[in-house]
């Protein structure tokens, strides 16, 4: 009995790290998703205000009507809302993986607890049959 509590725990403990391993994979290509969308962000905030600055240090009022910067504001808050949810996501999944190695933790030392009592009644064991 204590034999299957050991192995229980053991098939437990290697589900819990699996869980672990894919939670720290998807944490590391929400990162790197967030990484490019910030960069995309940031493009065109500067593209948008290299525009803007360039329009109005000209010093002519009279510039043509398709002098409009060529990033729409729609665009640039695509690309914050883009990076919101990035962020979203990596801080979810930054709590769920705490969530998962605290509970692998938890599952590991169970497991070190149930090897430990099957080592001590195999102790027992052949402590008695040498009696």
């Amino acid at each position: 009995e204590t034999q299957r509590v050991a192995e229980y725990w053991r098939k437990r403990a290697d589900i819990a790290e699996k869980a672990v391993g894919d939670l720290e994979g998807a944490l590391s290509g929400q990162e790197r998703l967030l990484q490019t969308a910030q960069r995309d962000r940031e493009a065109l905030i500067s593209e948008r205000l290299g525009d803007c600055s360039a329009s109005s240090g000209s010093g002519t009022s009279s510039q043509p009507a398709e002098s409009f910067p060529s990033v729409p504001l729609w665009q640039l808050v695509q690309a914050h809302v883009a990076n919101l949810e990035g962020e979203m996501k990596v801080h979810s999944l930054q709590w769920r993986l705490r969530v998962k190695e605290h509970q692998a933790e938890s599952v590991s030392e169970k497991q070190r607890n149930a090897d430990y009592e099957v080592e001590q009644l195999r102790k027992r064991l052949h402590h008695n049959m040498d009696k």
